[in-house]
């Protein structure tokens, strides 16, 4: 489920809902607030872009991390 993957990436980059949504192209706090919730979702298609942006986001940080190392 969409919220579910939202909450998992939100918990694995240790972002606020107000980075996420930054991180997301600016989208609106409501709006992020709303498909957490599962009470709305994106189209498909915009559900993978966002997964995809997580994803990268969720890579450069891990590699970032094991460079402090």
């Amino acid at each position: 489920m969409f919220s579910n993957n939202l909450k998992y990436y939100q918990q694995q980059l240790q972002l606020t809902q107000s980075e996420l949504c930054k991180s997301l192209y600016d989208v609106p706090l409501r709006t992020l607030q709303s498909w957490l919730d599962g009470s709305k979702a994106p189209p498909t298609y915009y559900q993978q872009l966002i997964i995809f942006r997580l994803e990268q986001l969720n890579s450069s940080q891990c590699k970032q991390q094991g460079n402090e190392t």
